[in-house]
């Protein structure tokens, strides 16, 4: 009996710990943050669009962000040249943002768990696109620090796929074979060609918008034996979504920068 109610005990207490982990304090940060961005991108107006700009460098820390994705070689820039690497950044990611958010307004949003790590917190969502339910759910994780007080997303991982770490290994690579200065006049010209498409998503083009994700999961399955319907199949099997449900879905965007910055 008393060897029923302790394997009782530690059960209902795992429990506990369970639930909890879903949500917390970062979780409910990201996901009032991401129901705002929402309805002030639905309304279409320049004060909107002034407003989601002005609400993205609130989440985002642009100088973690840089100095993460230049990895060794930030500290052999000046404080000149980390300044004006951290203001392209900031202004290629806001671009890349607010076109992803604005793609995505038909997926759903589950927010499974928040953990802690290496001084971090992670949280875990699972974004399905309601057209097409059928579809495997792309796992959106944000990595959160705190500063001054309050959250910023330091990171942003998508299908296990660091953002900050996409980012390094193409910085890094430029600057190695053709020095900082290259790298920036790159940054520069993506934010030129950007501009001459008339604003973050080229809202001024006439050519429709691809589906957000479809550059990442056709470079998955493309990886995965057999290519296509049947690597995604192979992968499928290979590594089955395990995360729990969250208690509740929210109809919101999953947003989130496009790794290529330099493409």
């Amino acid at each position: 009996m008393t060897r029923l109610l302790r394997t009782l005990t530690l059960a209902v207490g795992l429990s506990l710990v369970s639930s909890l982990a879903l949500a917390g304090p970062a979780t409910d940060y990201v996901k009032a943050k991401q129901e705002s961005l929402v309805a002030l991108v639905q309304k279409k107006s320049p004060d909107s669009d002034k407003k989601v700009v002005a609400m993205f460098d609130d989440m985002l820390d642009y100088s973690a962000m840089a100095e993460a994705s230049l990895g060794n070689e930030w500290a052999a820039r000046s404080d000149a040249e980390k300044a004006e690497f951290t203001d392209l950044l900031k202004k290629l990611v806001r671009k890349s943002y607010e076109k992803n958010l604005r793609k995505t307004a038909n997926y759903s949003v589950e927010y499974v768990r928040e953990e802690a790590a290496d001084g971090k917190v992670l949280v875990a969502t699972k974004a399905t696109n309601k057209a097409k339910a059928n579809e495997e759910p792309l796992r959106l994780d944000y990595r959160l620090a705190q500063k001054d007080g309050g959250w910023k997303i330091v990171d942003i991982i998508t299908e296990d796929v660091s953002l900050v770490s996409s980012y390094r290994s193409q910085f890094v690579k430029v600057v190695k074979k053709d020095g900082f200065a290259a790298l920036t006049k790159k940054m520069k010209d993506k934010l030129a060609k950007a501009d001459l498409a008339d604003g973050p998503g080229g809202r001024g083009s006439t050519t429709p918008p691809t589906p957000p994700f479809a550059s990442l999961r056709r470079g998955r399955e493309g990886n995965d034996s057999g290519g296509g319907e049947r690597g995604l199949a192979t992968r499928a099997k290979r590594r089955p979504v395990t995360m729990s449900p969250a208690p509740r879905a929210l109809t919101i965007a999953p947003t989130l920068p496009s790794p290529p910055l330099l493409s």
